[in-house]
């Protein structure tokens, strides 16, 4: 850990920047929480950070090597839906509500990116919606996104430097799809991609440069991998104990899930190689609904 005396006189925590770690922040206690901890994958190690600058619930996270994003979320009471974008510097440990927000006030969303720009789909904001953004991390700026071919919340997003996958989710009328779209950062282009194996939501992905993560979701343990080069799917291995409303991050050699919507404080890792599941070092406090992000992004 290391603390930075900002120049408004307050003081910044988080963990060493040259050192991967997953940022948990935010999500539902009673009310929205403002709470942040770092998890340092080589020690797990996890510990108390910066806190953000303002709370939310089921905001979604997206992260380059240099800065992490929340975007959106909601307030408990009254009922607010948000289009704030939180930034957190690595470098500094502090958080900053970012001049840019999201097209559309929403929760729920799902994000994948590269190291230039993120692409939000989806969400809901009283009813589920059929919306996309698109992030420049440079010049921390919006602009719409090519639309996903259906009104989702509580998709799985993860995806490369080319390529950002959008699969599952929950659909008006209450139900639950297997659907995967494509989006190709470089053309704004929109496919349909392979449906995954279970119909599910409000579970969490993670991936490498060659392939997704798509994990929990629907109170289901249900592990998915899905490979970028030839749209295949396969099963992973199953995560133990079922949940819904946690949040996924990790670096390209493992994946890291936590909190769920009990609430809850368990953490679980997935590596890669060798498919091999781990019970991790529990956050401090229980959560649901949180967002999480990686100073190590796996996917690029």
């Amino acid at each position: 850990m290391f603390e930075l005396l900002l120049a408004t006189g307050a003081k910044s925590m988080g963990p060493d920047p040259a050192i991967p770690f997953a940022i948990f922040g935010g999500g539902r206690v009673t009310v929205e929480s403002a709470l942040t901890e770092s998890y340092v994958y080589s020690t797990a190690v996890v510990a108390s950070a910066t806190q953000l600058a303002q709370g939310e619930v089921s905001a979604i996270g997206t992260s380059t090597y240099s800065v992490g994003i929340m975007f959106g979320g909601m307030k408990v009471s009254p009922t607010t839906y948000r289009a704030t974008i939180q930034k957190y510097t690595y470098s500094s440990g502090a958080w900053n509500i970012s001049s840019a927000m999201l097209g559309m006030a929403r929760r729920r969303s799902a994000a994948a990116g590269n190291a230039t720009q993120a692409i939000i789909q989806g969400g809901d904001n009283g009813s589920r919606v059929n919306y996309g953004d698109k992030y420049s991390y440079g010049s921390e700026t919006i602009v719409a996104a090519t639309l996903l071919s259906s009104a989702r919340e509580g998709m799985f997003g993860s995806g490369n430097g080319t390529v950002g996958v959008f699969s599952a989710g929950g659909v008006l009328g209450a139900g639950t799809v297997t659907t995967t779209d494509l989006y190709a950062h470089a053309t704004d282009a929109v496919s349909g991609g392979t449906a995954i194996g279970t119909a599910r939501y409000l579970g969490a992905a993670a991936g490498t440069p060659t392939l997704g993560l798509f994990a929990f979701g629907s109170g289901t343990a249900t592990a998915e991998k899905y490979t970028y080069a030839n749209n295949t799917r396969a099963n992973g291995t199953g995560l133990g104990t079922g949940r819904s409303n946690t949040a996924g991050t990790g670096t390209a050699e493992l994946a890291l899930f936590g909190g769920s919507g009990t609430p809850s404080a368990t953490t679980v890792s997935y590596t890669y190689a060798g498919d091999t599941v781990l019970g991790g070092t529990n956050l401090i406090t229980a959560r649901g609904e949180l967002a999480a992000f990686s100073s190590s992004p796996g996917g690029f």
